[in-house]
């Protein structure tokens, strides 16, 4: 059997949490890229724009994939939160 160990695909601030709420996620990127797009130049063509590409996480590839480890986390991570917010409705949220 190999040792597997949890990671979060987030960085940063947010890497040592469970769960965050999504504007939390937005607003904290792990860097922002310069990338090259390519738009209309209006005469039928195409030019380069250097854009500002925000990136929130890299794929890790790390000798096999977890997965069921991985949803017995998620699941211990979300019965947790149910226990404490029992009361809340998805409009309260």
């Amino acid at each position: 059997m190999v040792a597997t160990r949890r990671r979060s695909c987030l960085s940063g601030a947010l890497e040592k949490q469970d769960l965050v709420p999504l504007s939390k996620v937005a607003n904290s990127p792990a860097r922002v890229e310069d990338r090259v797009k390519k738009i209309d130049d209006g005469a039928g063509g195409l030019i380069d724009q250097t854009i500002k590409f925000p990136v929130w996480f890299d794929s890790i590839a790390d000798n096999g994939t977890p997965m069921c480890e991985g949803l017995r986390y998620a699941q211990r991570v979300l019965q947790d939160w149910v226990g404490r917010h029992r009361r809340v409705t998805p409009r309260q949220l």
